[in-house]
């Protein structure tokens, strides 16, 4: 595998912060220990003389700079998980290298453009949050989604539930309770006077706002 470049290490850096971050971490003990790259403590002060990072008290937060860098960063690489997953139908074990790859290829529009054919997916495989772009904050479809929210479906369409992003997370509960897994093939009966799905023999009737939450990709 090819050595990688000076800017590449400190995207890995930068993209290390965000993840931290999510878990209220901001230690630049944390930072060494989490950090896939060696040398990182060598490599700070540079990353604060470009105004990417601020080290004080023995803990490192961002600067504008380095907050959107890692931002975009952060974005490609859950968006590549995405793609490895529901177009090509890879296992999430298999995709983390490819996506670390991909996450430094990935133009900002070219980005874009992945995120609208994919439905502007909220979560990563992981459930993991993917920091908005232009695209889902204008809601700008030029190609059609290869995967989409169960209530866009046409009447009598059909598709498999490919994540499930809740507002609230006991909801994750109640459709599993009703059999609305990842991986579950559903047909969507009516919409008019409520939503109505079915799985399999059985005919659920469910709230409009929890097909929203159900990201499907069309059979």
């Amino acid at each position: 595998m090819p050595a990688k470049s000076y800017e590449e290490k400190i995207d890995e850096i930068l993209q290390s912060i965000w993840m931290l971050k999510e878990y209220d971490r901001t230690g630049v003990a944390d930072l060494v220990e989490f950090c896939p790259e060696e040398g990182v403590e060598a490599d700070l002060p540079g990353m604060v003389e470009g105004r990417l990072i601020r080290l004080e008290n023995g803990s490192v937060d961002f600067q504008p700079a380095g907050h959107k860098r890692a931002e975009g960063i952060v974005r490609c690489h859950r968006l590549a998980e995405v793609l490895l997953t529901q177009l090509f139908g890879l296992e999430k074990n298999d995709i983390e290298a490819t996506a670390c790859d991909l996450e430094h290829a990935i133009d900002p529009r070219v980005a874009e453009s992945i995120c609208t054919l994919l439905g502007h997916p909220p979560i990563c495989p992981d459930g993991k949050p993917i920091p908005p772009g232009s695209c889902c904050r204008t809601y700008e479809v030029t190609v059609k989604p290869i995967v989409q929210r169960l209530s866009d479906m046409a009447v009598g369409a059909t598709g498999k539930v490919t994540f499930i992003a809740p507002s609230v997370h006991s909801r994750f509960d109640l459709l599993a309770s009703l059999g609305i897994v990842p991986g579950t093939i559903v047909r969507l009966h009516q919409k008019i006077p409520a939503y109505v799905i079915q799985t399999g023999e059985t005919e659920l009737a469910i709230d409009k706002d929890l097909t929203r939450e159900i990201f499907v990709q069309k059979q």
